[in-house]
Order: C-alpha cells, then structure tokens, then sequence
C-alpha cells in the first residue's frame, strides 16, 4: 500500500489525501480582503427598482446568483460604504443563518454593487490563486465540513473573518492548474445542467 501510495505521488495532510506537488494554504495567504457589507440605515425602505445591485444572503446560490429578487440602492447609499464594492471575480460566501456555506462568484450583473453584512466577500490576489477553484472547494464536501466544523457547539449559526480566513484549501501549485480544474468542472455542472 504504502508502495503504491509513493508510485503516485499522493501525501497526507491536514485537509486529507492530495498530490504530493500540491500545497495547503489558508485563505488568509493568498486573499486581498476578507470582509462584509452592511444593511443601509432604513432598511428595506432605501432599496429601489434600479441603481447599483445590492445582494443579500438569498441572493447567493450553491455557486450560482439567484438575482430573481435582486435589492438596489442608490449612489448616495452606496458612497457610505463603498469599501464593499463589489469587483470582477469577487468570491460570495454566506456567513449566517440557515444558507450559511453558499457561495457564489461575482459577474457582470452585480459589478459596482455592494453587499450587506449576511455576504462576505473574498477577493484573492489572481497572479497566485484562480477564484473559482477557491469557489468550488468552498462548495465541496473538504469545504463544507470545515465550515460545519466552526458551527459545532455554539448557539448561533456564524462565521467571523478570523474563521473564514483560517479555511485550508489544497492548491495546486500553478494558477493554470487551478484554471484548469476549475474550467473542467464549470464544463461538467453545465452538462449536467443541460441534461437536467
């Protein structure tokens, strides 16, 4: 067995069985911001028919946009707290309540928008880390259990930052790898979308 286990290249480590070339990193080593959005002083009574996209929980599906029933805001609302502004490949992740672990990737339906303190954003630095390979393993089973593991014993479902940025993920060791994964299983979900 453990013959076998050398022939392929495979090693042990904190997240389970990997490639011996891959590596365990965390969140907070290859991301550029980890952080939320607030709910806009009035609440529901702020948002519009139109103006800058402004998503909440329910908008962020298991690795899809669920835009249906999209909030907006104003600029004026947006300019007080335009540190969320949503960017190009940001990574959605739910980080209270009963959808808590959906995540999701930014398109160009919700680019300039915001989003409220129920969405963390996750924006990686892209020279070194591709984020849809960082969307899909926060989807998997090695993803999910992670964050099940940080709602185990405590009264109220939450992530903090602290929590999320602390999340292992095996990466490969170059960004086309990464791509090349995550180009291969966005193929196969829109296959098995298509034959659905």
């Amino acid at each position: 067995m453990k013959e076998a286990m050398e022939k392929t290249e495979f090693k042990q480590t904190e997240v389970g069985v990997i490639p011996r070339d891959w590596e365990v990193k965390k969140i907070e080593d290859f991301s550029i911001k980890v952080g939320s959005g607030i709910t806009p002083t009035g609440g529901e009574r702020v948002y519009k028919k139109e103006g800058r996209p402004f998503l909440r929980s329910q908008n962020v599906g298991w690795g899809t946009l669920i835009l249906d029933d999209i909030a907006f805001i104003d600029d004026n609302t947006h300019n007080t707290f335009n540190s969320t502004e949503i960017q190009e490949n940001d990574v959605f992740l739910n980080i209270t309540g009963a959808s808590i672990g959906r995540s999701a990737i930014a398109d160009n339906r919700v680019l300039k928008g915001n989003v409220n303190q129920h969405v963390c954003i996750i924006r990686v630095d892209e020279d070194k880390t591709e984020p849809r390979f960082l969307n899909y393993f926060l989807l998997s089973f090695l993803g999910q259990k992670q964050i099940s593991n940080f709602q185990a014993g405590g009264n109220r479902q939450g992530l903090n930052f602290g929590q999320i940025k602390s999340i292992q993920i095996p990466l490969p060791p170059t960004k086309a790898e990464q791509t090349a994964i995550a180009t291969a299983l966005n193929d196969a979900d829109a296959l098995i979308t298509q034959l659905e």
